[in-house]
């Protein structure tokens, strides 16, 4: 066979395709649309936000949702936890939102006995079919329509023990008092946390159940014979705080730096305005001195 009638293969590229967990619905004209393509039309551009929220902050607090005992108590005992007002993102990429400050009583069951004397605290988001406000323009009581709203609801929960499940710094973890989240290494096993670790944890996607529910972990309460006490070294922020924290762990040092810099900075410009009033008082002595002088050679002159 001659060179000329030789037709060359292109070598051809090796390709797999997976199906992802985003679906839309194509509508095409005469269609019978369901509940269900209109619900997974209507999802399409959440599932995409999420994905994107998921990725990049990961689960974890945004803002607020501190843990206190009720200050009402002032100094003395009391099992009445408050949980503060606050936002996080959970595993799946949505939102809770705390909108107003809650309280639970975590008063030991005197009836339970080897009561453990620490727990959990947790929120997540749930739905609940609730009764609309608004009828929808619709006759309700008519059974051709079924107008429902689904509401989200933040549901927040004390639990003995957790897993790998909840959204939740690791045990060994200590929390950063300067910026109040958990700390982490940021690169996953240095002890010295460096800017590639921060850089990498980042850009590191996070493992996440996304098949379980999502529970963030607030922090732990330790209940005592004078109350309770608390602490956030479990708690978990969001992923850019999360790794600004863990991966720049000179950052508080440095801000600690420069207010002490900022308050000397006042300091010396007190003793400068502190000079120049006295370098004025000085100036105006000498020139009083000056006009002295002169009259005394005048007058020196004249006798």
């Amino acid at each position: 066979m001659s060179k000329a009638t030789t037709a060359e293969q292109p070598a051809k590229m090796k390709e797999k395709r997976v199906v992802t967990p985003i679906e839309r619905v194509r509508f095409t004209d005469g269609m019978i649309v369901t509940a269900d393509d209109l619900d997974t039309a209507m999802h399409y551009p959440t599932a995409l936000l999420k994905t994107v929220l998921r990725s990049y902050f990961g689960c974890g607090v945004v803002c607020g949702l501190r843990l206190e005992k009720d200050p009402r108590a002032g100094d003395g005992d009391t099992y009445v936890l408050c949980v503060g007002a606050g936002v996080a993102f959970d595993c799946h990429g949505y939102p809770v939102e705390l909108c107003g400050g809650i309280k639970l009583d975590l008063t030991p069951d005197p009836c339970v006995v080897d009561e453990t004397p620490e727990l959990y605290i947790a929120i997540r988001r749930a739905t609940v079919d609730e009764a609309p406000h608004d009828p929808c323009t619709c006759d309700t009581h008519d059974p051709r329509f079924q107008c429902s709203r689904i509401r989200d609801v933040v549901v927040v929960k004390a639990f003995a023990e957790i897993d790998a499940t909840f959204c939740a710094t690791e045990e060994s973890t200590t929390a950063s008092a300067e910026c109040g989240c958990g700390g982490g290494t940021g690169d996953g096993g240095s002890s010295q946390p460096t800017i590639e670790g921060l850089c990498h944890c980042l850009k590191a996607c996070e493992t996440c159940d996304c098949s379980a529910e999502s529970w963030i972990v607030l922090g732990k309460v330790t209940r005592g014979d004078n109350g309770i006490s608390v602490d956030h070294s479990r708690r978990r922020y969001v992923k850019p705080i999360e790794c600004m924290c863990a991966g720049v762990p000179e950052l508080p040092q440095v801000m600690g730096r420069l207010e002490d810099l900022e308050e000397e900075n006042d300091t010396l410009q007190d003793r400068i305005t502190d000079v120049k009033e006295k370098n004025d008082t000085l100036q105006d002595r000498i020139t009083d001195l000056e006009s002295k002088v002169a009259e005394y050679h005048k007058d020196d002159k004249l006798v």
